[in-house]
C-alpha cells in the first residue's frame, strides 16, 4: 500500500483571512455604524417631524381666529390659561374654533393677536404667529408673552 502524502499532509499555501484582516473589518463596521447612527438620530428626526406639526397646528388655528375675527369684527378673548375657548365670548369662540390644543399660547390686546408654541427641538425657543406680522417667526424667550415682540434666534 502507498501512502498518498498529497491528502495527509494539510494545505498550508492555500490562503484564508487572518484574524487581523477581520478585526480591522469588523473595527470599520462599528465606525460606520456609529457615524450612521449619529447622522439617523431618530430622537432628532422625531423632534423635527414634531415641529412641522406644530407649525401646521399653529397656521390652523391662526386661520380659526383670523375667520372668527372676521365674521365677529374683533379677536375673541384670551380667557382663562390664554386659551381664547375659555373666554367671554367661548360659546361663540368654539363654533370657529372648535379645539385649542394644549401648549398653544393665545394673547389678545383688542386689535391684534398672537399664537405661541415651544418649539421640540429646543427648551427655550418658540413658534410664534402675531398678526402685526402675519407669519410665523422663530423666537428666542424673551417678549414671548407679548402680541407683536419675537427675540430673533
Amino acid at each position: 500500500m502507498s501512502k498518498d502524502t498529497n491528502n495527509s499532509k494539510k494545505d498550508f499555501n492555500a490562503r484564508g483571512f487572518t484574524i487581523v484582516e477581520l478585526l480591522i473589518v469588523i473595527a470599520l463596521i462599528g465606525i460606520l455604524s456609529a457615524a450612521l447612527v449619529n447622522i439617523v438620530n431618530v430622537r432628532k428626526q422625531q423632534d423635527y417631524a414634531n415641529d412641522g406639526v406644530r407649525r401646521q397646528n399653529l397656521m390652523d388655528l391662526v386661520h380659526a381666529v383670523e375667520t372668527y375675527s372676521s365674521a365677529e369684527r374683533s379677536y375673541p378673548d384670551e380667557g382663562a390659561g390664554n386659551n381664547p375657548l375659555t373666554g367671554t365670548d367661548s360659546s361663540v369662540a368654539s363654533h370657529y374654533i372648535g379645539l385649542w390644543p394644549s401648549g398653544f399660547i393665545y394673547n389678545e390686546d383688542g386689535s391684534d393677536f398672537s399664537i405661541h408654541i415651544q418649539m421640540a427641538t429646543s427648551t427655550t425657543d418658540y413658534f410664534k404667529y402675531s398678526s402685526t406680522w402675519q407669519e410665523i417667526k422663530e423666537c428666542g424667550p424673551v417678549g414671548i408673552d407679548t402680541v407683536d415682540t419675537c427675540a430673533a434666534l
